[in-house]
Protein backbone atom coordinates (compact mmCIF):
# COMPACT_ATOMS: atom_id res chain seq x y z
CA UNK A 1 0.00 0.00 0.00
CA UNK A 2 2.68 2.38 0.80
CA UNK A 3 4.76 1.13 -2.37
CA UNK A 4 1.82 2.46 -4.47
CA UNK A 5 1.47 5.59 -2.46
CA UNK A 6 4.96 6.52 -2.82
CA UNK A 7 5.22 5.60 -6.34
CA UNK A 8 2.18 7.81 -7.05
CA UNK A 9 3.55 10.92 -5.17
CA UNK A 10 6.65 10.52 -7.19
CA UNK A 11 5.29 11.77 -9.87
CA UNK A 12 3.04 14.26 -8.50
CA UNK A 13 5.54 15.83 -6.32
CA UNK A 14 7.34 17.04 -8.73
CA UNK A 15 4.92 18.54 -11.62
CA UNK A 16 5.08 21.66 -10.02
CA UNK A 17 8.80 22.19 -9.98
CA UNK A 18 8.73 21.22 -13.70
CA UNK A 19 9.05 24.51 -15.03
CA UNK A 20 11.26 25.73 -13.20
CA UNK A 21 13.61 22.64 -13.78
CA UNK A 22 13.31 23.37 -17.24
CA UNK A 23 14.08 27.34 -16.40
CA UNK A 24 17.48 26.55 -14.76
CA UNK A 25 18.54 24.68 -17.60
CA UNK A 26 17.20 26.60 -20.26
CA UNK A 27 18.03 30.01 -18.87
CA UNK A 28 16.64 32.37 -21.42
CA UNK A 29 17.91 30.81 -24.61
CA UNK A 30 14.85 28.40 -24.98
CA UNK A 31 11.80 30.47 -23.65
CA UNK A 32 9.69 28.60 -27.19
CA UNK A 33 10.72 24.97 -26.20
CA UNK A 34 9.90 25.34 -22.49
CA UNK A 35 6.08 24.25 -22.42
CA UNK A 36 7.69 21.45 -24.87
CA UNK A 37 10.14 20.33 -22.39
CA UNK A 38 7.52 20.59 -19.03
CA UNK A 39 5.03 18.80 -21.17
CA UNK A 40 7.05 15.71 -22.42
CA UNK A 41 8.77 15.73 -19.04
CA UNK A 42 5.50 15.37 -17.19
CA UNK A 43 4.48 13.08 -19.91
CA UNK A 44 7.11 10.29 -19.51
CA UNK A 45 6.28 9.58 -16.23
CA UNK A 46 3.12 7.64 -17.41
CA UNK A 47 4.23 7.05 -20.26
CA UNK A 48 7.51 4.65 -18.39
CA UNK A 49 5.02 3.33 -16.09
CA UNK A 50 2.53 1.44 -19.18
CA UNK A 51 5.56 0.32 -20.98
CA UNK A 52 7.08 -1.76 -17.78
CA UNK A 53 3.41 -2.61 -16.85
CA UNK A 54 3.35 -5.39 -18.72
CA UNK A 55 6.58 -6.63 -18.52
CA UNK A 56 6.76 -6.55 -14.55
CA UNK A 57 4.14 -9.57 -14.77
CA UNK A 58 6.20 -11.65 -17.17
CA UNK A 59 8.90 -11.30 -15.09
CA UNK A 60 7.27 -11.68 -11.72
CA UNK A 61 6.38 -15.06 -13.37
CA UNK A 62 10.11 -15.90 -13.94
CA UNK A 63 11.85 -14.52 -11.25
CA UNK A 64 11.27 -13.75 -7.19
CA UNK A 65 8.71 -10.69 -6.91
CA UNK A 66 9.97 -9.58 -4.06
CA UNK A 67 13.23 -8.75 -4.94
CA UNK A 68 12.00 -6.89 -8.20
CA UNK A 69 9.83 -5.25 -6.40
CA UNK A 70 12.34 -4.15 -4.33
CA UNK A 71 14.73 -3.03 -7.00
CA UNK A 72 11.66 -0.83 -8.45
CA UNK A 73 11.16 1.04 -5.08
CA UNK A 74 14.60 1.76 -4.90
CA UNK A 75 15.03 3.04 -8.48
CA UNK A 76 11.99 4.79 -7.96
CA UNK A 77 13.52 6.12 -4.97
CA UNK A 78 17.29 6.84 -6.29
CA UNK A 79 15.60 8.96 -9.38
CA UNK A 80 13.32 10.65 -7.84
CA UNK A 81 15.99 12.42 -5.68
CA UNK A 82 18.25 13.24 -8.17
CA UNK A 83 15.58 15.08 -10.19
CA UNK A 84 16.75 18.16 -8.46
CA UNK A 85 20.11 17.71 -9.25
CA UNK A 86 20.69 17.13 -13.20
CA UNK A 87 20.87 18.71 -16.57
CA UNK A 88 17.69 18.86 -18.47
CA UNK A 89 18.99 15.50 -21.08
CA UNK A 90 19.72 13.28 -17.48
CA UNK A 91 15.76 14.97 -16.04
CA UNK A 92 14.21 13.39 -18.82
CA UNK A 93 16.39 9.98 -18.11
CA UNK A 94 15.62 9.75 -14.25
CA UNK A 95 11.31 10.88 -15.06
CA UNK A 96 12.06 7.60 -17.34
CA UNK A 97 13.42 5.53 -14.88
CA UNK A 98 11.07 6.65 -12.04
CA UNK A 99 8.01 6.06 -14.84
CA UNK A 100 9.58 2.66 -15.44
CA UNK A 101 9.61 1.69 -11.46
CA UNK A 102 6.11 3.18 -11.40
CA UNK A 103 5.14 0.53 -13.95
CA UNK A 104 6.29 -1.93 -12.12
CA UNK A 105 5.31 -0.67 -8.50
CA UNK A 106 1.75 -1.10 -9.41
CA UNK A 107 1.12 -4.78 -10.71
CA UNK A 108 3.74 -6.74 -8.44
CA UNK A 109 1.62 -4.57 -5.64
CA UNK A 110 -1.60 -5.90 -7.10
CA UNK A 111 -0.10 -9.72 -7.04
CA UNK A 112 1.09 -9.51 -3.20
CA UNK A 113 -2.74 -8.43 -2.44
CA UNK A 114 -3.68 -11.01 -4.74
CA UNK A 115 -1.34 -13.75 -2.94
CA UNK A 116 -2.24 -12.51 0.03
CA UNK A 117 -6.26 -12.28 0.03
CA UNK A 118 -7.60 -15.98 0.85
CA UNK A 119 -11.18 -15.08 -0.66
CA UNK A 120 -12.76 -13.08 -3.62
CA UNK A 121 -14.43 -10.42 -1.15
CA UNK A 122 -11.09 -10.09 1.08
CA UNK A 123 -9.14 -9.87 -3.01
CA UNK A 124 -11.58 -6.86 -3.54
CA UNK A 125 -11.13 -5.36 -0.41
CA UNK A 126 -7.22 -5.26 -1.16
CA UNK A 127 -7.58 -4.31 -4.24
CA UNK A 128 -9.70 -1.60 -3.63
CA UNK A 129 -7.20 -0.05 -0.50
CA UNK A 130 -4.63 -0.18 -3.15
CA UNK A 131 -6.24 1.63 -6.03
CA UNK A 132 -6.76 4.41 -2.96
CA UNK A 133 -3.46 4.20 -2.00
CA UNK A 134 -2.17 5.17 -5.56
CA UNK A 135 -5.25 7.97 -5.48
CA UNK A 136 -3.90 9.34 -2.30
CA UNK A 137 -0.27 9.33 -3.61
CA UNK A 138 -1.51 11.32 -6.15
CA UNK A 139 -3.29 14.10 -4.17
CA UNK A 140 -0.85 14.21 -1.54
CA UNK A 141 2.27 14.48 -3.61
CA UNK A 142 2.08 17.98 -4.54
CA UNK A 143 0.91 18.97 -0.79
CA UNK A 144 3.95 17.10 0.37
CA UNK A 145 6.20 18.78 -2.27
CA UNK A 146 5.05 22.65 -1.06
CA UNK A 147 5.01 21.57 2.60
CA UNK A 148 8.84 20.38 2.67
CA UNK A 149 9.58 23.64 0.26
CA UNK A 150 8.13 25.77 2.70
CA UNK A 151 9.91 24.03 5.94
CA UNK A 152 13.07 23.31 3.66
CA UNK A 153 13.36 25.68 0.94
CA UNK A 154 17.29 24.43 0.46
CA UNK A 155 16.21 20.87 0.30
CA UNK A 156 12.89 20.28 -0.87
CA UNK A 157 11.51 16.79 -0.83
CA UNK A 158 14.68 16.27 0.72
CA UNK A 159 16.23 15.73 -2.66
CA UNK A 160 19.53 16.14 -3.89
CA UNK A 161 19.47 20.20 -4.52
CA UNK A 162 22.75 20.26 -6.15
CA UNK A 163 23.68 20.50 -9.62
CA UNK A 164 26.92 19.34 -11.48
CA UNK A 165 27.89 22.35 -11.28
CA UNK A 166 27.42 23.36 -7.82
CA UNK A 167 24.60 25.76 -8.23
CA UNK A 168 21.70 25.14 -5.61
CA UNK A 169 18.10 23.98 -6.94
CA UNK A 170 16.12 26.80 -5.78
CA UNK A 171 11.86 26.24 -5.99
CA UNK A 172 10.68 29.27 -7.67
CA UNK A 173 11.64 32.71 -8.89
CA UNK A 174 11.06 35.02 -6.08
CA UNK A 175 12.01 32.52 -3.26
CA UNK A 176 15.26 32.70 -2.25
CA UNK A 177 16.86 31.71 0.71
CA UNK A 178 16.68 34.78 2.40
CA UNK A 179 13.11 34.93 2.17
CA UNK A 180 12.89 31.44 4.11
CA UNK A 181 11.15 33.36 7.23
CA UNK A 182 8.47 34.98 4.64
CA UNK A 183 7.66 31.47 3.29
CA UNK A 184 6.74 29.95 6.84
Amino acid sequence: MLAVGAAAAANTAFLPWLPDLVDQELGGRGAINHAMHVAVLSAIFPLGGMIAAPFAGALADRYRFQLFLFFAVMALAVSTALTGATSLVVLYGLRAVAGLAFGAIVPLCLLVGHQVACDPHEKAGLFTILTASLFLGDFAGPLLAEGSARILPELPLLAVNRRPNGTPYRRAKGTPCKDRARLM
